[in-house]
């Protein structure tokens, strides 16, 4: 059949609207005419690719798959799980950097062990897949995400390397637990016409998921952030007795260092800034992983309607 251009055009402009307005919201304001335009034109453009979905006979996507109860599942299975894969893939070594204070090397050296143990278990998981409920194998996978997220949203400048480099690996070894179960339940129960789509609208479900669930969370982390430096600027005052012997303390330390006396003041309150605004970034980062964790959580809910037994082959 000829390719959908039309379809594919509109899908286009819809999710330019959106990640347009994702990444511009919270610099040009999310009640600007701007970002309002941007919402609603992703809107129309959106709610007229699905009617040109219903309607043509050469489509992107057949809404038809979703009367599958497990193709249904697994694609909501699928978007949590292309939103944790990608999210951490982001979200951790700009922790390491922001919070921690890593290099860009070691950064990387965090997610290296994850992705090693990735590439060993897909092809061991892909033929445990043949023998263990899909459902288990799921709900599995979705337990070693949040597993290893959850302790993310205590972490701080003081966790361990090693902890975190832990931490990843466990919600990499959940996404190599998850994936090739979600990607048999989903295409054991459609018709063997359908098969072929129905991978391609998988795929485009975790990709979705990659792309606008990590936007979506990037932007949560920016309104958290700034959230948490607002309260934290607001109790920099006198009657702070910590931020007061902090100031202090520099003040000392630049006059040890021979730094003119007429900048002790003012290089004091810049490194109480610097102080304030890692205390925000790291509050933010805590809040954006607690929201990846309840994101897994949640996903455990479509898992459970996956079928019970193993699919036919």
């Amino acid at each position: 059949p000829p390719f959908d251009w039309l379809g594919y055009c509109t899908l286009i402009v819809a999710f330019y609207c959106i990640m347009t307005g994702l990444a511009e919201g919270q610099r040009s304001g999310w009640s600007s005419g701007f970002i309002f335009s941007l919402f609603g034109l992703a809107l129309i453009f959106g709610v007229l690719f699905v009617c040109m979905q219903l309607k043509r006979t050469t489509r992107l996507l057949d809404f038809s798959l979703f009367r599958y109860r497990d193709f249904l599942a697994s694609s909501m299975v699928g978007f949590a799980v292309g939103l944790g894969n990608f999210g951490t893939i982001y979200a951790v070594p700009v922790f390491a950097q922001l919070v921690q204070g890593l290099s860009p090397l070691d950064a990387g050296l965090v997610m290296l062990p994850a992705s090693l143990i990735v590439v060993c278990l897909l092809p061991i998981v892909g033929r445990m897949a043949d023998t263990i409920p899909p459902r288990l194998g799921t709900i599995c996978g979705l337990l070693l995400f949040a597993a290893g997220t959850i302790p993310m949203a205590v972490a701080d400048t003081n966790t361990p390397f090693l902890h975190v480099m832990f931490f990843v690996f466990v919600m990499r070894l959940g996404m190599s637990v998850n994936l090739p179960f979600v990607t048999r339940t989903a295409l054991a129960g459609l018709p063997a016409d359908k098969v072929e789509i129905g991978a391609g609208t998988l795929n485009f479900f975790r990709q979705l998921g990659a792309s606008l669930g990590t936007a979506a969370w990037v932007v949560f982390l920016e309104i958290r952030t700034q959230f948490h430096s607002d309260a934290l600027s607001a109790t920099q005052s006198s009657a702070n007795r910590a931020s007061v012997e902090l100031l202090a303390g520099v003040r000392r330390l630049l006059e040890i260092g021979g730094i003119g006396a007429g900048e002790h003041q003012s290089g004091a309150l810049y490194y109480l800034g610097q102080v304030v605004h890692a205390q925000a970034s790291a509050l933010g980062f805590r809040d954006g992983f607690l929201l990846l964790s309840i994101g897994f959580l949640l996903a455990l809910i479509p898992a459970w309607l996956m079928g019970f037994k193993r699919p036919a082959p």
